[in-house]
């Protein structure tokens, strides 16, 4: 069950991407990132009303809060890459960070999750996945090496960013709940978001034109967001972050290729490959991990 939602979270995660990128060429970076957590911010309070779930919690480590934090970092991260390294290698990039602080998680049980010591049988996982990377990896065409280094060391942080906001909203949701520890995650991006934005703009612009009604679906990123880390909530302390990480990807590469192929954008035949190699190593991994475990309850 929570391999499948693994899946969907990717599928969930690339829609948003594709919807929130609508918004942001719509307004600007800054802006739409705001929009999106004002949105978020408001629709996961609503939920949690209705739901007569608790608005706020009182944690045992104040760290726990900050996931909405890191969480705005990733929100901008990629757009230091964009222009100077391919759209496939930020993908990869993003990837290596990803499985190397989660391979740390796992392994060492950082932050307090349940240690998943490193099997013999990941190692097909990982190399399918380095592999993946590798063909992935592109040069940008253009741009100075300094420009290009800064583009992959931010895809790479990115991706450790993701990872650790992901884990630290799944610790407070422990105590606060699924549905809680979402709306605690919008809350405490929010002011940061604004702040990023005015401090960006040197104050708001207000040049900008509001789509009219028949686009409103642009603005519904900020729901998915709830969404998705609602089920990163319930899933994080049920899979291990190593696996969580690879099924996530696999589901949102494809999604995005499907989404590329219906509003007939083309699709990257490198990213397809890519995406094939990962997706064979995690489920030749599964595989393996199912015989084990039929032969240790003989």
């Amino acid at each position: 069950m929570y391999n499948l939602l693994s899946l969907v979270i990717g599928a969930v995660v690339a829609i948003m991407i594709a919807i929130n990128g609508q918004l942001t060429s719509a307004y600007d970076l800054f802006v739409s990132a705001a929009i999106i957590h004002v949105i978020g911010t408001v629709f996961s309070l609503i939920v949690c009303l209705c739901r007569h779930q608790k608005i706020l919690v009182k944690a045992e480590a104040p760290w726990m809060y900050l996931g909405g934090a890191i969480g705005v970092f990733t929100t901008f991260g990629n757009n230091l890459s964009y222009g100077r390294i391919s759209m496939t290698s930020i993908v990869a990039l993003v990837l290596f960070g990803q499985t190397v602080i989660s391979l740390l998680i796992d392994s060492f049980g950082l932050m307090g999750m349940e240690k998943h010591p490193f099997k013999k049988t990941s190692v097909i996982g990982l190399v399918f996945a380095l592999a993946g990377m590798l063909v992935m990896l592109q040069p940008s065409g253009g741009g100075s090496n300094a420009g290009a280094a800064m583009a992959v060391a931010a895809s790479f942080v990115t991706g450790i960013f993701l990872v650790l906001a992901r884990t630290v909203n799944g610790r407070l949701a422990e105590q606060a709940g699924a549905l809680t520890g979402s709306f605690i995650n919008h809350l405490v991006g929010l002011p940061i978001t604004v702040f990023i934005m005015l401090f960006a703009r040197h104050g708001v612009d207000a040049s900008f034109t509001v789509l009219p009604v028949h686009s409103w679906w642009i603005y519904c990123g900020g729901m998915l967001g709830v969404l998705t880390v609602f089920l990163y909530n319930v899933v994080v302390p049920k899979v291990a972050s190593f696996r969580l990480t690879i099924l996530t990807f696999v589901a949102q590469v494809f999604t995005s290729l499907v989404l590329d192929v219906l509003f007939g954008n083309g699709y990257s035949k490198v990213t397809l490959i890519g995406g094939a190699l990962v997706a064979a190593g995690m489920l030749v991994n599964m595989i393996l991990d199912a015989m084990q475990a039929k032969q240790s309850e003989q």
